[in-house]
């Protein structure tokens, strides 16, 4: 399953985690990871999405070089405090230590969305007071965008974070990803 290139390197700016750690790009440079975008009062898709983000993670702990991502929407109330409970009450693996929950400024939060091709913005008439797609972003070890072709031939870019069956192409795409990593490297290194 050849992967496609899809858009810019991406950066990661201005952002706390669950924590209150500072991370960049450079925490996930060298990684493959997967982005999202919820919210922790979200009452539609953030949880099925932080569930299904949750089965990646347990299918992926194996793989030391391997993310996980979650930007929230509504980082006014979304603080470091409120993001650790929210993983904690997803019941999320942190002893793993590879899924940052990050908030950080409105503007540099939505201006991520846009570079990962996903929406992420107010919206008083939204359910919770915010719209943001329900799409899982694959990102290389170098900062890139990658994507599958979908059954028509045309690049997805993004997956429906929100559907077993495209989280489960994602989970295939994240394998086929790691080994191609890792066969280029071995290459580079039995050409030394």
């Amino acid at each position: 399953i050849p992967l496609r290139l899809v858009g810019s390197e991406m950066c990661i700016r201005d952002s706390l985690n669950q924590y209150g750690d500072t991370i960049t790009s450079a925490d996930y440079k060298g990684n493959v990871y997967v982005a999202n975008f919820v919210f922790t009062t979200c009452p539609t898709i953030c949880p099925v999405m932080t569930y299904q983000m949750s089965r990646i993670q347990q299918k992926m702990k194996n793989y030391p070089h391997f993310k996980l991502l979650s930007h929230t929407v509504n980082p006014e109330y979304d603080s470091p405090q409120v993001l650790l409970e929210y993983a904690n009450e997803m019941q999320v693996d942190t002893r793993l230590n590879n899924w940052n929950f990050a908030t950080g400024t409105k503007e540099s939060i939505y201006a991520m969305a846009t570079a990962y091709f996903v929406k992420a913005f107010e919206d008083q008439e939204a359910p919770g007071g915010f719209l943001h797609s329900e799409y899982f972003v694959l990102i290389d070890k170098d900062g890139h965008v990658r994507s599958r072709k979908d059954d028509k031939g045309n690049v997805m870019g993004v997956y429906d974070g929100t559907s077993e069956y495209e989280v489960g192409l994602l989970i295939d795409d994240i394998k086929f990803l790691m080994y191609d990593h890792w066969y280029s490297a071995k290459k580079r290194s039995n050409e030394k």
